[in-house]
């Protein structure tokens, strides 16, 4: 466990390591990308977080996994997504099932349990149907983990997916309508966060969303992450806890990140908690549907108008008090909620001094507006304020002070080092640490990385999991299984936009011929902006520039009228010894030969059919007449370059320029780049 370190916190190992990669080297060159897909990119920190071995778990489960399970990009209906969540990490939706259905049921009792999952069914379904066929989806792909369970008899697996679905809402903003005792559902902490945007607070232009998860690890660090990619909308990343369709923070690929805590307390009189749309499924809506912040502000507060013509509502019904804040690359918003209310909070607000908000476990607003919409008197800070979260007061003026302090300087790596920070900032920003001979600031809970469980062990909870997303010229999302000070080695990481299209150029060349076809199909890339072209020897590729090329573009010569043996051999080495994965990326073939007919198109048509094999998607160079009128692909690009026509003529290039051209347009489209 590491110390008190003032100004910035506490990075432990991970701190100095993580800093040198990311200030020297860049982060490609620290940790190669080791999963690659429609210009997302996975890149995995080299160790993770050993701590997580001590974390607590309940009786007979497994220690929680160094870093979170990576499932990779989910694609397809929200079915089909939530299927492969089940089928890729069914051990985890079933221990995280476990706990919570085994608290649900002893608290509340199983008939109270089973009369609420319908009416929480009921509005998610009136937010989006293609909701409940996610939870399906998870049921039945984990199906066989979930038959293992002690509790797989006293309900159906949808309805433990269900359950996990309702965890915060049945247990921490318990619907006052059922038995319920005021404080039996409140957690020991809360959770910290804060965006900063643009040049004002941070060293670039750029949106900085950074959050840590206070509670207890068991079951929640039993975590998976992964890319979702429905048919019907934006991809999203998002990190959560075996079949929860969310935790506290998504990030989806226009930008837009959606970041929750806990908000304020229970009110009978004030219908503060209902039975309403689970924030851990209407987050996933949200980052698939949303193209920006005020769009999702309004999809979080009114609904959609499918939602609102199915209830008969004006407004969202939420399930409780829970605070929102949610930002692009533009601004950014926090939304103040109970089930039937809500309130907005700007920069300037509280007297930020430029485009930034912190955001912890109680409210400011001395409004609302109530559930047809209509601003009202009633202030937010009845539902929780500084007096009533003294702890979430002592946060939130921490991370104001950070900010300040640092003001002008704040990068990934600074968010990082506030996430993970032991100290405390009064309201003028003075700061305090702990002495020495002192219990540390961490065991006692109110700083922005808390060890809980108490001391010198603490192994019970604190913070879960760390994020940080950053969205400049591309647009990123770090992250920690666990407390972030614990880490070793950098943060994993995965883009979801990407600066340019990578286009790879692999050729086989023994005279020369090839490679200058190579260099003309890089000339075509170039006129495409966004486009970057690497040329090389096949022989030289390695699985790294394979996994991280967007296209790929195979040329060689006729021998004998087949692919050379050489290349063939490479070629099946890529996906028999080295497991490259292919699936979308583009490809397009070119080929030399010294007659007018010894093969030059069959080669062709082999290289494409290597690629259709492996998944890829192909195209050919595009022509058109002198009028435009008539417009035609061709399979692939070649020369001549025998005795009849020696040497590369000016058209052969041109057709080697208008494949490169076109296997990039098609790139840039597929790697969702925003031109």
């Amino acid at each position: 466990v590491c110390c008190c370190v003032p100004v910035a916190g506490c990075l432990a190992g991970a701190a100095a390591e993580q800093v040198k990669k990311m200030r020297g080297e860049t982060l490609e060159k620290a940790v190669v990308g080791k999963s690659f897909h429609k210009g997302f990119q996975y890149l995995p920190g080299p160790i993770g977080n050993p701590s997580t071995q001590h974390y607590e778990v309940s009786p007979g489960h497994p220690p929680y996994e160094q870093r979170a399970r990576f499932l990779g990009v989910l694609r397809g209906s929200w079915y089909e997504i939530g299927h492969q969540v089940g089928t890729r990490a069914g051990d985890l939706v079933r221990w995280v099932s476990d706990v919570w259905w085994k608290q649900h049921t002893q608290k509340y009792g199983l008939d109270n349990t089973m009369k609420a999952l319908p009416l929480y069914e009921a509005q998610i379904a009136a937010l989006n149907p293609e909701l409940i066929q996610f939870m399906k989806g998870i049921a039945k792909g984990a199906e066989a983990e979930l038959d293992k369970s002690p509790y797989a008899q006293s309900s159906s697996h949808y309805e433990k997916v269900l359950n996990t679905n309702i965890f915060d809402a049945w247990s921490y903003r318990h619907p006052t309508k059922y038995p319920w005792t005021p404080g039996q559902g409140a957690e020991e902490n809360g959770c910290s966060a804060f965006v900063t945007i643009g040049t004002g607070p941070n060293k670039r232009d750029e949106m900085i969303a950074a959050h840590n998860r206070h509670t207890s690890f068991n079951p929640k660090c039993y975590q998976l992450v992964y890319i979702g990619q429905p048919d019907d909308g934006n991809a999203f990343w998002v990190l959560t806890a075996g079949a929860a369709g969310a935790a506290c923070q998504v990030v989806n690929e226009k930008g837009v990140s959606l970041i929750l805590n806990a908000g304020g307390d229970q009110h009978a009189e004030q219908h503060a908690n209902a039975f309403g749309v689970s924030w851990f499924l209407l987050f996933l809506h949200v980052a698939a549907y949303a193209d920006t912040a005020d769009q999702a502000i309004e999809m979080l507060t009114r609904g959609t108008p499918d939602y609102r013509a199915r209830t008969g509502r004006q407004s969202l019904l939420r399930t409780g008090t829970w605070n929102f804040l949610i930002s692009d690359r533009t601004g950014c918003t926090i939304v103040e909620t109970t089930a039937d209310r809500y309130a907005m909070r700007r920069p300037g607000d509280l007297g930020e001094i430029g485009d930034y908000l912190v955001m912890t476990n109680h409210n400011y607003c001395n409004y609302s507006f109530d559930e047809n919409n209509r601003r009202t008197d009633v202030p937010m800070t009845r539902f929780g304020n500084e007096k009533t979260y003294p702890g979430s007061a002592k946060r939130f003026w921490t991370l104001m002070g950070d900010i300040r302090h640092h003001y002008g300087r704040i990068d990934s790596v600074l968010a990082m080092q506030l996430l993970s920070g032991h100290h405390q900032r009064d309201r003028d920003g003075r700061l305090s640490v702990s002495r020495k001979g002192e219990i540390p600031l961490q065991y006692q809970g109110d700083v922005s990385c808390p060890h809980l469980g108490g001391y010198p062990g603490g192994w019970k909870g604190g913070a879960a999991d760390a994020k940080v997303a950053v969205h400049g010229e591309d647009l990123r999302v770090y992250w920690t299984l666990g407390r972030p000070c614990e880490w070793q080695g950098p943060w994993d990481e995965v883009r979801l936009k990407k600066k340019t299209a990578d286009i790879l150029i692999a050729y086989d060349s023994l005279t020369g011929n090839t490679e200058r076809m190579a260099q003309a199909v890089a000339e075509g890339v170039k006129r495409v902006p966004g486009a970057v072209a690497m040329v090389k020897r096949v022989s030289e590729v390695t699985k790294e520039d394979l996994e991280a090329a967007d296209a790929i573009v195979l040329g060689c010569p006729t021998y004998y009228a087949n692919i050379p043996g050489g290349m063939k051999t490479v070629m099946d080495d890529w996906s028999w010894k080295m497991k490259v994965d292919f699936t979308d990326k583009v490809g397009g073939a070119f080929a030399t030969g010294g007659g007018q007919m010894g093969g030059k198109e069959h080669v062709v048509v082999s290289l494409l059919l290597f690629m259709i094999n492996n998944r890829m998607v192909v195209a050919g160079p595009l022509y058109q007449d002198e009028e435009g009128q008539d417009i035609w692909a061709e399979t692939g690009a070649g020369a001549m370059t025998g005795p009849i026509d020696p040497g590369i003529s000016p058209k052969e290039l041109d057709s080697a320029s208008r494949l490169g051209e076109r296997v990039a347009r098609l790139a840039v489209k597929l790697s969702r780049i925003n031109l």
